[in-house]
């Protein structure tokens, strides 16, 4: 009975390092991202996931929008301005904008 016992603590014990080990093993072979995937400057945050023809238009407030969007000065407004960026004779290419920034003016 004692060498059952014995076996099976020791058995029970080099589970428990086994297991260890492998976490420790697969900690080390960690690897963070590749930092080139994340933007690193404002030409590549501007046109992150859009194409160089796709077409974009800088807003009074600064905001770069590719597509359409309604704007209204307050919740309660009736007024509605909608700025489309394929239709908006201020709008530029994405390819435009990364040759010369300063071409995208605001609205």
């Amino acid at each position: 009975m004692k060498k059952r016992i014995i076996g099976l603590l020791m058995f029970g014990f080099s589970l428990i390092v086994s297991v260890s080990f492998v976490e420790s093993v697969e900690a080390a072979n960690y690897k963070e991202p590749a930092p080139t995937e994340i933007p690193t400057n404002d030409v590549e945050i501007v046109t992150y996931g859009l194409e160089d023809s796709d077409s974009i238009v800088m807003l009074s407030d600064g905001a770069v929008i590719h597509g359409e969007v309604e704007m209204r000065p307050s919740i309660d407004s009736n007024i509605v301005t909608v700025v489309n960026s394929d239709t908006d004779p201020q709008a530029i290419t994405v390819e435009e904008f990364k040759d010369d920034p300063s071409k995208l003016v605001p609205k």
